[in-house]
């Protein structure tokens, strides 16, 4: 069957390029400043920051590829891929800079969870001095839209339940919440089915059954 390659390009104020060698000082900063990470997790040390940049180079040289044919869910949370595996297939990591400036404004990350590439889980990690303008909104929009275009059935999306501003930026994007109780406290799931991709307006909530208030 024949498969998409994922294709970056730009937004109205974004470049989306695969992460490169040149943002290794960016991206050790954001994940060892306390302010990011407040809501993601305990900052990193510079040696273990260095470790996973390396291992996202490394990922991102082989970057997923997507079948081009939908698989149908009749709930936007069945069957969760984690909950049968402890580690996605694939994983890439994608860099979106200002388009005037070149300055880092977000840093998202895409993971194949089967291996026909019907099911993505993302994340976004942001500076503190690039959030509160809708930079992270726009292009991870972006991205989530271009992975549904080439065939993938179901986006999901986790972080903790008062990390406020994931919410909001899943919110933006047409996802469907729901919270969910983990050893490690309440989480949010956030899912976004390719049948609905076509039918949200941004900044503009549905109304949908199970979703978050």
């Amino acid at each position: 069957m024949t498969t998409s390659v994922i294709e970056l390009s730009h937004t109205r104020r974004l470049t989306l390029r695969l992460l490169a060698s040149e943002h290794e000082s960016e991206y050790i900063a954001l994940y060892r400043d306390p302010r990011v990470m407040r809501k993601i997790g305990e900052p990193l040390s510079e040696g273990t920051a260095r470790e996973h940049f390396a291992w996202a180079l490394r990922a991102n040289q082989h970057p997923p590829r997507i079948r081009s044919s939908l698989r149908k869910f009749s709930d936007p949370f069945q069957s969760l891929p984690w909950d049968r595996r402890q580690l996605p297939f694939q994983s890439l990591r994608v860099a979106a800079e200002v388009r005037e400036s070149g300055r880092l404004a977000a840093i998202y990350s895409a993971d194949r969870w089967d291996p026909d590439g019907s099911q993505w889980e993302m994340g976004v990690i942001a500076p503190s001095q690039a959030q509160g303008h809708g930079l992270a909104v726009e292009g991870m929009r972006a991205l989530a839209d271009q992975l549904q275009r080439l065939g993938v059935s179901r986006l999901l999306l986790r972080c903790k339940a008062d990390n406020l501003a994931a919410c909001r930026v899943a919110r933006l994007m047409g996802f469907t919440g729901k919270t969910a109780e983990t050893e490690l406290g309440a989480v949010m799931l956030w899912s976004r089915l390719a049948v609905a991709a076509d039918r949200w307006t941004p900044g503009v909530r549905k109304s949908t059954s199970g979703g978050s208030r």
